[in-house]
């Protein structure tokens, strides 16, 4: 049997912790294959980003292009998406595959506080891709920058629901272990997740955007994607160890 392709559009973490080898490792964990196309490189550890270089939009446009002529996805998932360009591209891309779930991991910042997108690109974000993503997946900060909002979970995902997409606010590894799904019909839907000590750790965000994609991919529906890509995480999450001076990085190899 085929495994499902999950089409990744996200940045380059060198130490393995977030960004495109999180991804690859998830979806493989979950039994789907992994395509990706590199939006940035970063100089990037354990602790925070400290520079980024953006790929030429040219190039990045043709290798989406090439990738999905050869291997149309089953769902596409973003990460960082680095510049105005490429969120149309991607744009384009599921305009093109109207049935390949889209979920959004809309990273603006580096959780040690470097930035990763400016503000044309969070703009962007909301204006252009969310409108046709399936699922966005922020963590609070992320979901009050997006909204402009200084307000709770539920009520960020309520307002990015009103875009028309499905809207998963995550809480944080450790001090708040619920995550608040808001749908465009209105329904609201409280994750509880067990705490774990240790945290926080890299690329959480990115695992579980990940998995749900994967799950979605299986054709999971979307309350049970995240239920199940959850309960992913959270094994990654306790098996994760400390290879660098920085967080710990999740194991995510090793399926639950």
């Amino acid at each position: 049997m085929t495994r499902p392709t999950v089409l990744i559009c996200a940045g380059h973490d060198p130490s393995g912790g977030a960004g495109i080898q999180a991804d690859i490792e998830a979806v493989a964990a979950l039994g789907g294959h992994a395509t990706t196309v590199i939006t940035t490189l970063t100089d990037q550890d354990t602790s925070d980003v400290h520079a980024t270089l953006t790929v030429d939009d040219t190039f990045f446009t043709r290798a989406v292009g090439t990738l999905c002529a050869d291997m149309p996805p089953t769902a596409i998932k973003t990460g960082v998406l680095a510049s105005v360009a490429q969120i149309e591209r991607v744009c384009a891309i599921k305009h093109t595959h109207p049935d390949a779930p889209l979920v959004i991991d809309p990273v603006l910042a580096a959780a040690g506080g470097g930035r990763l997108a400016d503000d044309s690109i969070g703009y962007a974000l909301v204006r252009r891709l969310m409108p046709a993503a399936d699922l966005v997946t922020p963590n609070l900060l992320e979901a009050r920058r997006l909204t402009d909002a200084d307000a709770g979970a539920e009520t960020c995902a309520h307002e990015l629901a009103e875009l028309g997409t499905s809207a998963l606010v995550t809480g944080g590894d450790t001090d708040d272990a619920v995550s608040v799904l808001a749908t465009p019909a209105g329904d609201v839907t409280h994750f509880h997740h067990e705490q774990l000590a240790g945290g926080p750790f890299h690329g959480s965000g990115c695992t579980l955007a990940s998995a749900i994609a994967t799950q979605l991919a299986h054709g999971q529906p979307l309350n049970a994607a995240i239920e199940s890509a959850a309960a992913y995480v959270h094994a990654c999450l306790a098996r994760a160890d400390c290879p660098g001076h920085g967080q710990p990085l999740p194991e995510r190899i090793q399926s639950c």
